[in-house]
């Protein structure tokens, strides 16, 4: 009888790439400097207590440029521009902030609702937020052209 064939030997497996070196321009998040930063934010919300009836819009604190007169100007604008949803017997509790850019043309680009999480959760905000967000994309700023740096973007506070 014929010899048995030999045997033959197992493919050898390709060579793996090596890992990919970690992108040294990208830098590890910052948790806690993440955390600070949505305090700070959170610092430069207006102080004023709500008050009974219809809601209210303020714009934040003024920023260098702008005068006090100005976004009290724009804060009567939105609050008129503003239609408050009916939030029912559970009504949304405390202000909301909803973040703004604006065009040269004081037409909003972008609006965010800063809590999204509350956004998600709670359907009387949700409710009240939207409203808000109506409020602003309808409302047209009369704003001082000159001062577009200081008003291009900004954090706008609603009092339910």
């Amino acid at each position: 009888p014929p010899p048995p064939p030999a045997p033959e030997a197992a493919p050898t497996p390709p060579e793996r790439a090596p890992a990919p070196e970690p992108d040294p321009e990208a830098a590890p998040v910052d948790f806690d400097e993440l955390l600070r930063s949505v305090e700070d934010l959170n610092k430069r919300v207006e102080a004023e207590a709500p008050r009974e009836g219809k809601g209210k819009a303020a714009a934040g604190a003024p920023a260098a440029g702008l005068s006090p007169s100005e976004f009290a100007r724009i804060g009567r604008r939105l609050n008129d521009c503003w239609r408050r949803a009916d939030a029912g017997q559970g009504g949304a509790q405390g202000p909301f902030e909803v973040q703004v850019n604006l065009g040269r043309d004081g037409k909003v680009e972008n609006l965010e609702i800063i809590d999204r999480g509350r956004m998600q959760a709670d359907p009387v905000f949700r409710a009240l937020a939207e409203s808000a967000r109506r409020g602003v994309y309808g409302c047209q700023l009369d704003l001082p052209p000159e001062k577009y740096a200081q008003w291009r973007e900004m954090i706008l506070t609603f009092y339910p």
